[in-house]
């Protein structure tokens, strides 16, 4: 048995239970702007990795980076208002 494919199995399996798990809006409105950027780039970029070995996972993680992108936004609003 290969075991590089448990591991890239492991790894999509655990994305994917991510994508289906959404994400508390508390922890997300407590975050930094810096840190939701981090979050959104690291997300994008295991996405990025599990889709060019093989597993379809871009769409399930656009449900993911939308709701982030919703916040990143809703900050812009907000502050530009304060401004």
């Amino acid at each position: 048995m290969d075991r590089r494919y448990n591991i890239f199995q492991r790894a999509y399996e655990t994305m994917t239970e991510l994508s289906n798990t959404p994400l508390p809006f508390e922890q997300i409105s407590n975050m930094s702007d810096r840190e939701i950027m981090f979050l959104k780039k690291t997300i994008g970029m295991m996405a990025n990795y599990l889709d060019s070995i093989g597993f379809e996972f871009k769409g399930l993680s656009q449900e993911i980076l939308t709701f982030i992108d919703e916040e990143i936004e809703q900050r812009g609003q907000s502050n530009s208002l304060l401004n």
